[in-house]
């Protein structure tokens, strides 16, 4: 038998969908912070061409101030 060497690994992951059902996702090596997440809904706003609806938690980097504006 092989030994198990375990080392944990994580990634983030944003995601939104449309209501046609397109996804669209970003996956990352490390936490997201707020630029990275202020990058991703650019990137969504650029590729869906109209009014994008968001839903988020209270996931802390939802609430920063650079998010926010």
């Amino acid at each position: 038998m092989r030994p198990i060497l375990s080392q944990r690994k994580s990634v983030s992951y944003l995601s939104a969908i449309s209501n046609s059902g397109l996804l669209r996702f970003m996956v990352l090596t490390k936490a997201v912070d707020a630029p990275t997440r202020i990058t991703f809904l650019r990137r969504l706003r650029t590729d869906a061409g109209c009014k994008v609806v968001l839903l988020l938690d209270n996931l802390n980097v939802h609430m920063a101030k650079a998010v926010r504006a």
